[in-house]
């Protein structure tokens, strides 16, 4: 897992996903595929955000598509679970 800074939004303090790093009240930022870079996620509205942000960020992380696929791409071949 990245060392990089968490976003210092309201609600930053809420997320426990390992590879959240940022919002906005349209984006969400995580850790990139690589080293050398970020998903970001941009909604079309607050409210749509807010409800990834609610189901995933703060609470059932495990179970997110970007949460999945970046275990896969840089994890899975380590054994490394960052939910431990």
């Amino acid at each position: 897992m990245s060392s990089k800074s968490r976003g210092t939004s309201w609600r930053s303090a809420c997320a426990v996903c390992p590879f959240y790093r940022s919002d906005t009240s349209t984006t969400i930022t995580c850790e990139g595929l690589s080293d050398d870079s970020v998903i970001k996620l941009i909604y079309q509205n607050r409210s749509s955000c807010d409800i990834q942000y609610d189901t995933f960020c703060s609470e059932r992380y495990s179970n997110c598509e970007i949460y999945c696929s970046i275990v896969d791409a840089r994890y899975a071949d380590d054994g490394y679970d960052p939910s431990k």
